[in-house]
Order: structure tokens, then sequence, then C-alpha cells
């Protein structure tokens, strides 16, 4: 490099110091070459950035349908598991033999419906119908 070989004792600072007071000086037909080549190859530049967001996009939208897919999936193992578990609950529950004869009321209950009918008759109120079965409160 030129600059260099005119200043061997320069370091790096001292040379870009140089470089840019020289720039400055340079001719607009002299930059010309070097701003084409930076436009092309910020042009690459960019078309590959903007590749890479693409790229990047995509994955986090391909990431995002693969978590509801996932979480589809689990929805459905588990309503079919609540349904099978559902089935059998219902298949182990025993069915009522209709021929088979009901549990006796007990003594109070056969009390009560012998007032209650009578009470009914009267066409009392609820409050009244439980004085008249049990007294007062």
């Amino acid at each position: 490099m030129q600059v260099k070989k005119e200043n061997p004792e320069a370091e790096f600072k001292d040379i870009s110091n140089i470089l840019g007071t020289k720039w400055k000086t340079v001719s607009e037909e002299e930059k010309k070459p070097y701003e084409e080549k930076y436009q092309a190859e910020k042009e690459a530049y960019l078309q590959v950035i903007t590749k890479e967001k693409r790229e990047i996009e995509a994955m986090k939208l391909l990431e995002e349908e693969q978590k509801q897919k996932t979480a589809m999936e689990l929805l459905e193992q588990f309503m079919q598991f609540k349904q099978e578990a559902e089935k059998e609950s219902k298949k182990n529950k025993k069915e009522k033999d209709p021929l088979k004869p009901k549990h006796p009321m007990s003594a109070f209950f056969l009390f009560t419906n012998d007032r209650r009918a009578a009470i009914l008759a009267d066409n009392k109120g609820v409050l009244e119908v439980i004085h008249h079965m049990i007294g007062p409160v």
C-alpha cells in the first residue's frame, strides 16, 4: 500500500486518518468505480440478508405450526382418553334389576307421607306443613 510505504512508522489509526483526508480530495470521477463496486456489493449483501430474514421468519412460522399441531394432537388424545374413561365408567356401573324390590321406607318417611296428604288437602303452605309435622321450631 502506497500510504504505508510513504509513512513506514505510521500505525493503523494514523493510516486511516491519512486515507480519510485523501478521500475528501478525490474527485467524483475517481470515486465513481469505488461507489459502483460498493453499490453492487451492497445489493448482493441485502439479497442475502433478506433471504436469511425470510428463512428465519419461515422457520418461526414452521415452529409455530408444529407447536399448534402438537397442541391439537394432545387435545385430541385427551378428548379420546376422556371419552374412553366415560365409557368405562358407564360399563362399570351396575345396571338396576327392574324386578328387584325397592328398599323399604323408614318409619319416619311413612309417618310424614301419611301426614303430608292430609295437610296438603287443607291447602296449607310449606311452613305450616313443616310446623304441623315436626312441631314448633
